[in-house]
């Protein structure tokens, strides 16, 4: 079981959940519910960014919380 995010599309503004492979404090990378594509996301500013099929995507999880709920599984 991963630590679960909110991810959103900001070219069509719709957020879907996504599964937590790895984190860091520069970098997480993500799988959406219902796919098998990672996503690779950078940290820039208090926001995690990445591309992927000509879309962005952003995530706004911290750190503090994907270890939080590692914890709790």
């Amino acid at each position: 079981m991963y630590p679960v995010v909110t991810i959103e599309c900001t070219e069509r503004g719709i957020a879907k959940k996504a599964d937590v492979l790895e984190c860091r404090h520069d970098r997480m990378r993500v799988v959406v519910h219902g796919t098998e594509m990672p996503i690779d996301l950078r940290r820039e500013g208090q926001v995690y960014v990445g591309r992927l099929a000509g879309m962005e995507f952003t995530c706004r999880a911290t750190l503090a919380g994907v270890n939080a709920q590692k914890q709790g599984l």
